[in-house]
């Protein structure tokens, strides 16, 4: 099941600033910036009220899609984990996005509507 979630506020609120969610090494120059980027996602998801998807069921089972993480993992991540991961899959595409506005992620589940608002999809 696929589900389409509201990010235009979070993008409003953050765009020019999405480094913070997402980056590299490379990018950065910061040795710890996964450390960095977690924190301030974590931070940015903090209160209930901030956050992207209040279904974590869902969050956790689009993330187990990935593989990268074990179904127990999930489970111990808390509403605020399961956001901040989110904001930082967000974060990055939403970078890809703005390197090459003229092109279509055909791969992400980013996308800018018509009418200037922003969504996200989880799930298949």
């Amino acid at each position: 099941m696929c589900t389409t979630l509201e990010v235009t506020a979070f993008i409003l609120r953050n765009e020019g600033r999405m480094e913070q969610f997402s980056s590299s090494i490379a990018e950065s120059g910061l040795q710890n910036i996964g450390q960095v980027t977690w924190r301030n996602a974590c931070a940015a998801m903090e209160q209930k009220t901030a956050w992207l998807c209040h279904d974590l069921a869902a969050l956790r089972e689009h993330f187990a899609e990935y593989g990268a993480w074990e179904a127990d993992e999930l489970a111990a991540m808390s509403g605020t984990e399961l956001n901040a991961l989110l904001v930082q899959f967000i974060a990055g595409e939403y970078q890809e996005h703005e390197a090459d506005v003229d092109r279509v992620l055909e791969w992400g589940r980013l996308m800018q509507n018509d009418d200037g608002t922003w969504s996200y999809e989880i799930g298949v």
